[in-house]
């Protein structure tokens, strides 16, 4: 499964610094940037429309590792951010965020659901992400003596879903 990377900023950010027109509008903007946990160096930010990919030189003081930080740093108004449209999606509908170049986010994103075997599983239930991003199965959340490898409240955080599209029990 791939996923639409899509710019947007929070209405008060827009209102502040303006709205980006171009590609190349984003340099002169505060962008929340996630780092590569590879390489320790911010992520580079390219914009696609169809076959056109142009670089942009995205800049900001705020650098986060990880995608729920750069979702609640967007939606409090401190920049521009690449976000995946399925976390995007419920906030741009209700209007918390503006997606900025939408004709330019032809740039997708793989997603992948973690299965880690059937030991030690503790859901026992399917667990649901909003808009369709997974469907993962019970297998999803995993806990081995002492520790639990992957928790709701992480997964919950990250794609930011209300406490009730998850029943593990």
């Amino acid at each position: 499964m791939r996923a639409r990377i899509v710019t947007c900023a929070s209405p008060a950010y827009l209102a502040r610094a303006g709205t980006p027109r171009r590609p190349v509008d984003i340099e002169k903007h505060a962008c929340v940037r996630m780092r590569d946990w590879r390489t320790g160096a911010p992520f580079a930010w390219e914009l696609v429309r169809g076959e056109e990919v142009v670089k942009v030189n995205a800049s900001g003081q705020l650098i986060v590792n990880d995608g729920g930080a750069t979702f609640a740093a967007c939606l409090g108004g401190h920049g521009l951010a690449q976000l995946l449209e399925p976390y995007a999606r419920q906030p741009l509908a209700d209007g918390r965020l503006v997606q900025v170049l939408p004709r330019w986010a032809d740039e997708t994103y793989p997603l992948y659901a973690y299965h880690a075997g059937s030991r030690h599983l503790v859901a026992d239930r399917t667990v649901r992400a909003r808009g369709g991003l997974a469907r993962a199965s019970d297998r999803l959340l995993v806990r081995e003596p002492n520790r639990t490898t992957v928790t709701v409240e992480a997964i919950r955080r990250y794609v930011n879903l209300p406490d009730q599209s998850f029943d593990c029990r």
